[in-house]
């Protein structure tokens, strides 16, 4: 395999490590809490939310590696698209999140934004 498509490999796990990370911990995020008692300070994390920050973690790692293989100012916009993207479809289908039209049109813009910038130009 090589390097070029070793990096869109890396880059498509990036994306769904990214996006797992985001669900976990939205859907984890519920059951945390946080207290504060006299000068001390108490956080209690669930598995999920665990799971989520160890996702994102593994995610951001990976990112820079894909950034050593992609121009930054391709790369990281398009990341960001796709992963907005797909947290739109996982907060509706997995959340059971409200879908707006708002939200489907900003996502078709951003879809078309990822597009018009991997178009090879001709010269």
């Amino acid at each position: 395999m090589s390097s070029k498509s070793m990096g869109y490999v890396l880059f498509a796990i990036y994306i769904c490590l990214t996006t797992l990370g985001m669900i976990f911990i939205k859907m984890g995020s519920a059951d945390n809490s946080v207290k504060l008692q006299g000068s001390l300070f108490s956080l209690t994390l669930n598995l999920k939310f665990l799971l989520g920050l160890f996702f994102y973690i593994i995610s951001f790692l990976l990112f820079t590696v894909v950034l050593a293989r992609f121009n930054l100012s391709v790369i990281y916009p398009m990341a960001g698209g796709i992963v907005m993207v797909l947290s739109v479809l996982a907060g509706a289908l997995l959340l059971k999140e409200t879908l707006t039209i708002q939200n489907i049109i900003g996502a078709a813009v951003i879809v078309i934004g990822v597009v018009i910038m991997n178009l090879k130009s001709k010269t």
